[in-house]
């Protein structure tokens, strides 16, 4: 698992094709150990929120949301870090389980 701020992330939806994508611009640095996002694809983007709790060991939890599936890492010079990840978004990730849901009961 990788963790990473990031510097921005822009939504693009398309609901006449039942598609979204997601666009994450992460902080890079040279000297992070995250300087690559090779191998990612297939797996998750999860947004990580810190909530205060008193209960936990901590003195936070963590709530993640599911924000999209990794699919492409872009970046114009390979001596540089990542400069963009995309990924399907969660409509179009309900999207695709709802059609193979859908298949898979013919």
């Amino acid at each position: 698992m990788r963790a990473t701020p990031v510097g921005k992330i822009e939504e693009e939806n398309h609901p006449d094709l039942g598609l979204d994508f997601v666009t994450v611009y992460p902080h890079t640095d040279h000297n992070s150990p995250l300087y690559e996002y090779n191998g990612l694809s297939g797996g998750g983007l999860w947004e990580l929120s810190y909530v205060p709790d008193e209960t936990a060991i901590e003195g936070f939890r963590y709530e993640p949301m599911f924000f999209g599936v990794n699919f492409l890492q872009q970046r114009e010079d390979t001596t540089k870090p990542c400069e963009k990840v995309r990924c399907l978004g969660r409509r179009a990730v309900q999207s695709l389980i709802n059609k193979y849901r859908q298949e898979k009961k013919k």
